[in-house]
């Protein structure tokens, strides 16, 4: 098994580097120098494999930024039961500056970062008739990134204001020498925004079209011009904050927008049955975009990864709470997913399987946020927003509404989408306490850190944690 440490942010962005969790490094062209990986135009495209393997990593897509989100956010909708301190802070909003769950994600997005800048510098050598899709899987990739690293390590999105308060540092440069110029500081929320969305929207405009999952072509990782589409809608949705306030619209539309065209445009499809949409070794017809896992590829053979907190032949150490399951409705397939184990405790099944592929963006979450932005809009732009609500009652065997409301909306966004790493920032958008916690909370925004802060002395640290 190929491991490599990863030094600290202002060491840590060099191309060759990878998370210190013990991450596996499948293809050996992960580690092909980049003096010299990045002069071919096989050596740009190898690179780009290694930045979805940055993605892949249990610090990032394959387990801690879903377990991140619902662990903060957890209101009594499932207990922590683990032995791991790191994630008994989140659990209990009571996070220190040197938890490596913290720290890894960090580094590991930073990487992942480097080398897509890396890759974004030397395009040019890409052979023509692959440069646009190179660069549009690059810029995808960082605008991922930086929205999901924003979403956490910054307080959040407030509609209609300036939004000055810290976010991350926007690093666009590839990092090959070290140099005081390495000791970046935050740039506002505002800016990483507008950043995710520069990105996001460049990339939309130069990915294919390869939706329809007859034609795609074998490396089911990459991602398509819905993909960036589907994850500008769940921004905009983001920026659109809570219902009701004065500057919603204009955020609202650019997400009804996004959403509309990946459903109409990007011949995915509904999985049949619910529980078929997860513990995949493929891709499914409903998967937008996500993290490609194998036997001998995955996050969950370690002690990381989903399935190793979740999975009741795993670790198991998340427990769903009761009160949760007793939200659906009678035969609600959705809530078939939720388990006894043998000792009658409820667990989440949709990630039953180490090696499955995880989806991080699916086609249900583009129905919701199409019906979520038509309602609070009064619009129907591709569908009425009761249309939209009863295509996910229908799939999950419920009885369609005769009539629809934002709060009907937003129940079933969170049935639908329950432990898929969306909890806390739905709870932060629509402005709703976390316990006793307002969504603002500085318990609720991740510290920097505190190795990073060691060696970047222009890194200011969240106000919670000074």
């Amino acid at each position: 098994m190929l491991t490599r440490f990863l030094p600290v942010f202002g060491l840590c962005l060099f191309l060759g580097t990878s998370s210190c969790d013990d991450e596996l490094d499948v293809d050996p062209q992960l580690s092909i120098d980049a003096g010299n990986a990045l002069t071919t135009s096989q050596g740009v495209q190898s690179a780009l494999i290694g930045a979805y393997e940055r993605l892949q990593g249990a610090s990032l897509y394959s387990g801690d930024l879903n377990l991140m989100s619902e662990l903060l956010g957890s209101t009594g909708n499932l207990i922590w039961g683990g032995t791991f301190l790191t994630y008994r802070q989140l659990y209990q909003k009571a996070i220190t500056t040197d938890n490596a769950v913290v720290s890894d994600t960090w580094i590991r997005a930073y990487s992942a970062i480097n080398v897509v800048n890396n890759i974004i510098k030397a395009v040019d050598v890409v052979e023509e008739d692959q440069r646009d899709e190179v660069l549009g899987e690059a810029l995808f990739i960082r605008g991922l990134v930086y929205f999901d690293l924003v979403r956490f390590y910054g307080l959040p999105y407030e509609p209609g204001q300036q939004n000055t308060q810290l976010g991350v540092p926007i690093v666009l440069e590839p990092t090959t020498v070290l140099s005081n110029a390495n000791n970046v500081s935050r740039n506002t929320v505002e800016e990483v925004y507008a950043q995710a969305i520069e990105d996001l929207t460049r990339a939309r405009d130069l990915l294919p079209d390869r939706a329809n999952l007859d034609d795609q072509k074998e490396d089911e990782a990459a991602a398509n011009t819905y993909s960036a589409s589907a994850v500008l809608a769940r921004i905009y949705l983001q920026q659109a904050g809570e219902p009701g306030n004065s500057a919603e619209g204009p955020y609202l539309t650019k997400a009804a927008e996004e959403a509309n065209r990946v459903i109409e445009q990007g011949g995915f499809a509904l999985v049949e049955d619910f529980s078929r949409e997860f513990n995949n070794s493929q891709n499914t017809s409903e998967d937008i975009f996500a993290i490609q896992q194998t036997v001998q590829s995955n996050a969950g053979q370690s002690n990381t990864g989903l399935a190793t907190f979740y999975s009741a032949s795993q670790r198991a150490e998340i427990e769903v709470a009761t009160t949760f399951l007793a939200g659906y409705e009678d035969g609600d397939e959705r809530a078939e997913i939720l388990y006894l184990d043998d000792d009658d405790v409820i667990r989440n099944g949709k990630y039953d399987v180490y090696s499955a592929n995880v989806p991080i963006i699916r086609l249900a979450e583009m129905y919701l946020v199409r019906a979520e932005a038509n309602q609070r809009l009064g619009t129907a732009l591709g569908a009425t927003p009761l249309e939209d609500i009863n295509t996910i009652r229908n799939r999950a065997d419920i009885p369609a509404l005769t009539s629809v409301s934002l709060e009907d909306i937003l129940r079933e966004r969170t049935l639908e989408l329950a432990f898929e790493g969306q909890l806390l920032h739905d709870l932060k958008r629509l402005r709703r306490n976390v316990g006793d916690r307002p969504y603002n909370a500085g318990e609720l925004v991740l510290p920097i850190p505190l190795r990073e802060i060691n060696a970047n002395p222009n890194l200011l640290q969240n106000e919670a944690y000074t």
